[in-house]
């Protein structure tokens, strides 16, 4: 579902990651022209974070073998 406020829409999403741990993610994969702010939600002892300039999500932890594909992303973009 998508929330619209003013010019700014927010959505929230489930990724599915490679095992590597990083995974490329646009705006246009979620029918968004940008992105303002990624929040993405701990899981399994890792922690996220995304990169604007790359379009990348990276995950940050000891063991990313247990990277699952219930992540949950909040996203507020145009």
């Amino acid at each position: 579902m998508t929330l619209s406020t003013g010019d700014l829409k927010s959505k929230v999403v489930q990724l599915t990651f490679n095992p590597t741990g990083d995974e490329s993610f646009s705006p246009s994969d979620v029918g968004f022209s940008k992105f303002h702010n990624v929040i993405i939600e701990p899981t399994k002892n890792l922690s996220f974070e995304y990169d604007y300039t790359n379009e990348i999500i990276k995950a940050y932890g000891t063991d990313k073998s247990n990277l699952q594909a219930n992540v949950k992303a909040f996203i507020i973009g145009k």
